[in-house]
């Protein structure tokens, strides 16, 4: 979306002054957090390299060379986010690597990327990580085994439990385009998912891969005797990481696999080398892999005499910066026991890379080549322009994989023996050699770089460390530039004495990056201490260490020269030496002078010497290149003209429209076509800052939508209550309603006949004379979670959705059901409500804006079949009641019951039916677990105002009594903490869009009639006039004076407005009522000092939800938390 320029309305009442944001690159910055979102995205961004088109990028996925050569490649990413989250896996496909080693945006993500993987089933809802691939899988077709994860603890700082990450499959027919995951089952998928050894830290990323040589070690002990291999990554906690190997148990089939037994077992943290070669195994290992070289490439031939076995591992935990990550790999030679099991025997570790990528994975290639690459990510871990980038990290450059070779290396070498990352071999004419991996950019992208660039050539120079800087003659003309360059030590053979020596790139007298070698202590560094003017991004230096080999020629020796290539690619610094180091890295220059390039030379690092530096065959590669996929042209014109035409006719209308209507409330200014920038990432805190700079009502234009959001109380009050016949209907929603929902469900359909008989159907079950009748299902299922989180504290969250589940299901289908962590029927909903939520974002779909956008082909495809999805679910469960009415069996009173019963009174569709008690289900159970957890979250950050309800509890209920509803009208300061968190984090903080049926007119301003309404009920819990100091959590301000009541003149709009009121909202207030006596009466709720709460960690979503966070607890008398356990069942069943 483009950037949105913010500017004071000049019919507004005059505010404060604020930070304003400046793009000027001529002079130092100013507060760019200012920004709006977006408004930075070529600022830093690279272009010559496979990147996503905005958002989070991680590690790379589905990686694989069809039979016609072309390519496959994938990436995890969290739909809408700047953050890790709920991963999905996009995929790019291009004829060759020169074109996966670059990449420019087009436009939205679905232009230039195309779905390959989203969660969509219970193993692996809460996200599809990482996997890979095997050419021939099922049935012949390419196949990915991949990690689906659960809602559960998860990774090596959790108490993770079996089940958590599981693996299963997916195959292709059309060759990457679309993927089939096998069904559910014990057949099915997932079909790796028990633990071979308790206690671990993970059980992720299977890595696929053949190997004669371990096929030959394995034998057919096990049983097994299939082609490939396979490897989880883990750990056990306390001991240190595991590799853990599977085999194919036959050829015929890719869903049963024989578990070996660890192939490498480590401690951890430790590392390899004492002397700091190794980097660190840390406490798990994450994305490993496993591959065999030699000196061209990949080779699998058992008889190759000159390969050598290399397995690959990111590991956690074994490092203080760089996000606690080693991308490693290990030179091995196996062993096996008769048991079938193998071990890898480690003979040798190196960083695969020194700096900031991670996640480093190989795949084949034509032609004998194993291909890496990896993540290459951001140096901004405050996030604090992240949003104005709107993108997180990239790719690595393509590199190929082989076996380096050092020959003739002085055989006196110091520490030539020494554990490193190489190992020495004694060559048959009595010569040493030195055996590292190697890694060069693939030759396709450094082809295409000199070529699409302008090239210039440096005089050869030979400089003493006293010169500092030299630029170069030619300077480049951009951020976009690589250097190659041989660097030679003479005159001296006494490290020390020799001069410091690299480059200086993306200087001015400003900012600037060094990148030198350091003879004296064998590091190769990259100097980013005055890489940007910008404070909030990183300036540590990046240390490699590299090692210049004496060379023996005759009886003369002389150390190896350094040959660098060095890639600019604006933000992103990789720096390949001697085809062994690499060091990939961020830097962030500001000013647009900050483009120079040069030599950089420092003093011996005994200040005096008399050795010197050359330099040869010296070029600077100005420009690189710059594509845009051609197979997107003809999508993307569509979209423009669409676009463009119906953006501008739109135009004209509204011009007439706003000259023939009173004054609209003030508002941010946007682009003349497009509007003004809505935040992909919590929209509800930019428009809190809106309100607070233009009002308490406030509009803009999104695309052809004129939206209006109510952000204060009293405007609330005027607007949405008193006129709230006029704001009852809804907006079109193509995406989330039209689409998504089928026009079924009751949240997003607008006025008229279906939306009356619907909301009938709903009040008959739901109003507040009947919602008592629920209060002994609400009273057992609070003090069932009470007892889980006694017993399983970690996993506060799953059990909060554990009861609302357990509730809103008896309810709904009259059924009981397992917590939330095993039940099939509550994940499937839950995941269709974290689409929902995704989907209402304001501005995560521009078809709403730009309804033309609907008829593009593909455009709302993934929608269109998670909607089917839905209708599934929802009939299916309709139809088991609806078959045990049939069958006379005894059917226990529920609303999917009575509405069955009522269908034809009512003239409700079938479809309709099942959608109305299927989203039921799904609001119910979302929104009161997350209420839930908040209570929890605002106990432990406000121990205070968590105390004054225990005195009162105590007061009025006792130790020796559990506190039912009797006890509701005595205990305002349980009322009262629950509402005040309804008002400090309310679960739906932004509301819902609303529609205004006829102009409104409000202190002045018009809200024009077919006006998009918003009630944000983060800002309107913000009011300063009504919420004194409003960011202090404060109960107390809900109870009269006399502290024995309820106010009544104060009100929470938690549940909507008017007559859009939530008709669970009396279900949903005795929920709160009964888990929070119980919660606050069994346990006294701490905060994890360790790991302090961060209470404005949501999830992005419309209904959101608290991310994990750690609260030690305290039973206020343990008789007390197991109160009434002799009555608990000892499972829930569906029945």
């Amino acid at each position: 979306m483009l950037l949105a320029l913010l500017y004071y309305s000049a019919l507004a009442t005059p505010v404060p002054t604020v930070a304003t944001c400046s793009l000027d690159q001529s002079s130092p910055p100013g507060d760019l957090t200012s920004c709006p979102d977006s408004s930075l995205f070529s600022v830093w961004r690279p272009r010559a390299r496979f990147i996503a088109p905005e958002g989070w990028q991680n590690d790379p996925q589905g990686l694989f060379q069809r039979s016609d050569g072309s390519y496959h490649a994938g990436v995890p990413v969290p739909p809408k986010s700047l953050l890790m989250g709920q991963y999905f896996h996009v995929r790019r496909d291009v004829e060759g690597l020169r074109l996966l080693g670059r990449h420019e945006r087009l436009g939205k993500p679905e232009h230039t990327f195309n779905s390959m993987q989203w969660p969509s089933q219970i193993y692996d809802i809460r996200g599809v990580f990482d996997g890979s691939i095997m050419k021939n899988g099922y049935n012949g077709f390419p196949t990915t085994i991949y990690t689906g994860t659960f809602p559960s603890p998860l990774g090596s700082g959790t108490n993770e439990g079996v089940g958590a990450e599981m693996q299963s499959v997916a195959y292709t027919e059309d060759n990457g385009a679309s993927w089939i995951k096998l069904p559910f089952g014990t057949t099915d998928n997932p079909i790796i998912w028990d633990w071979p050894m308790p206690n671990l830290t993970g059980f992720r990323d299977p890595y696929i891969f053949l190997s004669p040589t371990l096929s030959s070690l394995s034998g057919n002990a096990s049983g097994a005797a299939g082609d490939y291999f396979l490897t989880i990554s883990s750990g056990i906690h306390g001991i240190g990481p595991r590799l853990l190997l599977y085999r194919q148990t036959t050829n015929v089939d890719v869903r049963a696999w024989t578990y070996l037994g660890p192939i490498v077992s480590v401690s951890g943290p430790s590392s390899f080398s004492a002397e700091g070669w190794s980097g660190n195994f840390g406490i798990n290992f994450e994305t490993a892999s496993v591959t065999r070289l030699n000196e061209n490439g990949e080779s699998l031939d058992i008889a190759d005499t000159g390969a050598v076995d290399f397995i690959g591992f990111g590991t956690e935990g074994g490092r203080d910066d760089h996000e606690g990550h080693w991308p490693l790999w290990a030179m091995v030679t196996y062993s096996a026991a008769a048991s079938s099991s193998i071990t890898a025997n480690i003979v040798a570790v190196g960083p695969v890379d020194w700096g900031r990528a991670y996640a480093t994975v190989p795949f084949s290639v034509a032609g004998n080549r194993s291909v890496l690459v990896g993540w290459a990510y951001e140096d901004d871990e405050t996030l604090a322009l992240a949003p104005q980038r709107s993108y997180q990290g990239s790719f690595t450059l393509f590199r190929d994989l082989f076996l380096k070779v050092i020959r003739n290396v002085d055989p006196a070498t110091p520490g030539l023996n020494s554990a490193g990352n190489w190992i020495t071999r004694n060559e048959s004419d009595g010569s040493v050699s030195v055996l590292t991996l190697g890694q060069r950019i693939v030759k396709e992208v450094t082809d295409e770089y000199r070529a699409k660039s302008v090239v210039s050539s440096p005089a050869a120079v030979a400089l003493t460390g006293s010169e500092g800087f030299v630029p170069f003659a030619t300077q480049p003309t951009g951020r976009y530039y690589g250097i190659k360059a041989t660097l030679t030590w003479k005159g001296s053979t006494v490290p020390s004495d020799m001069p410091i020596a690299g480059f200086r790139v993306l200087a001015s007298d400003s900012e600037w990056t060094d990148i030198l070698f350091q003879p004296a202590n064998e590091t190769l560094i990259a100097d980013r201490t005055h890489n940007s003017l910008i404070a909030s991004y990183g300036t540590q230096i990046e240390v490699a260490m590299l090692r210049l080999w004496p060379i023996l020629s005759g009886n003369t020796s002389t150390i190896q020269s350094l040959n660098l290539t060095i890639i600019v690619d604006n933000s992103a610094l990789e720096i390949h030496a001697n085809d062994v180091a690499v060091i990939t890295t961020r830097i962030y220059p500001w000013l647009s002078a900050s483009i120079g390039t040069g030599f950089s030379v420092l003093p011996p690092a005994n200040g005096v010497g008399n050795g010197n530096v050359s330099f040869t065959q010296v070029e600077l590669w100005d420009g690189l290149f710059r594509h845009i996929c051609p197979q997107h042209m003809d999508l993307t014109f569509q979209l423009l003209v669409l676009v463009v035409f119906g953006g501008a006719a739109w135009l004209i209308v509204q011009r007439q429209y706003s000259q023939s209507r009173g004054m609209l409330p003030p508002g941010p200014s946007g682009h003349w076509l497009w509007g003004t920038a809505i935040p992909k990432i919590h929209p509800h805190r930019k428009f809190e800052e809106w309100i607070k700079e233009y009002g308490p009502v406030i509009s803009f234009r999104r695309g052809r939508e004129l939206i209006c959001i109510i952000g204060r109380y009293d405007a609330a009050v005027d607007i949405m209550e008193k006129e709230g016949g006029s704001v009852a209907d809804r907006p079109s929603s193509i995406a989330a309603g039209d689409t998504l929902s089928g026009g079924m469900r009751t949240l997003l359909i607008g006025s008229g006949e279906r939306l009356r008989k619907l909301r009938k159907a709903l009040h008959a079950q739901l109003r507040a004379n009947v919602a008592t009748e629920y209060q002994p299902i609400q009273q057992m299922n609070a003090q069932y979670h009470i007892l889980d989180l006694l017993n399983d504290p970690a996993n506060h969250l799953v059990h909060a959705q554990g009861y609302a589940a357990s509730v809103i299901l008896s309810l709904t289908y009259g059924k009981s059901s397992h917590t939330l962590s095993n039940d099939p029927i509550v994940q499937e909903v839950n995941a269709n409500q974290t689409r929902l939520g995704a989907a209402l974002v304001p501005g995560a779909y521009m078809v709403d804006a730009y309804p033309l956008l609907r008829y593009v082909p593909g455009y709302l495809s993934d929608l269109r079949r998670q909607h089917q999805m839905e209708v599934t679910l929802f009939r299916s469960q309709l139809d088991s009641v609806r078959d045990q009415m049939v069958e006379n069996k005894d059917t226990r009173p529920c609303f999917a019951k009575m509405i069955l019963e009522r269908q034809e009174e009512y003239g409700l569709t079938y479809d309709e039916t099942a959608y109305l008690a299927g989203s039921m289900f799904g609001a119910g159970a979302g929104t009161s677990g997350s209420a839930i957890s908040i209570v929890i979250m605002a106990a432990a950050a406000f121990p205070e105002a968590q105390r004054k309800v225990q005195e009162q509890l105590d007061n009025i209920v006792g130790s020796n009594k559990l506190p039912t509803f009797q006890d509701e009208p005595e205990l305002v300061q349980v009322t009262a903490f629950y509402l005040e968190t309804f008002r400090w984090r309310p679960v739906s903080a932004g509301g819902f869009a609303h529609r205004a049926t006829k102009d409104i007119i409000w202190n002045g301003y018009v809200i024009p009639k077919g006006a998009t309404v918003y009630g944000n009920h983060w800002s309107i819990a913000r009011d300063p006039e009504v919420f004194p100091d409003p960011e202090r959590f404060d109960p107390q301000r809900w109870i009269t004076p006399d502290g024995n009541a309820i106010r009544e003149d104060l009100k929470v709009f938690q549940f909507g407005f008017g007559r859009r009121v939530c008709p669970g909202s009396h279900v949903a207030n005795k929920s709160l009522f009964i888990n929070t006596a119980l919660l606050l009466w069994a346990f006294r709720i701490l905060e994890d000092e360790k790991n302090p709460i961060d209470t404005l960690a949501f999830t992005n979503t419309a209904n959101m939800h608290p991310l994990p966070f750690s609260h030690p607890q305290r039973p206020k008398a343990l008789h007390r938390a197991r109160h009434g356990q002799h009555s608990r069942p000892s499972s829930r069943v569906s029945q």
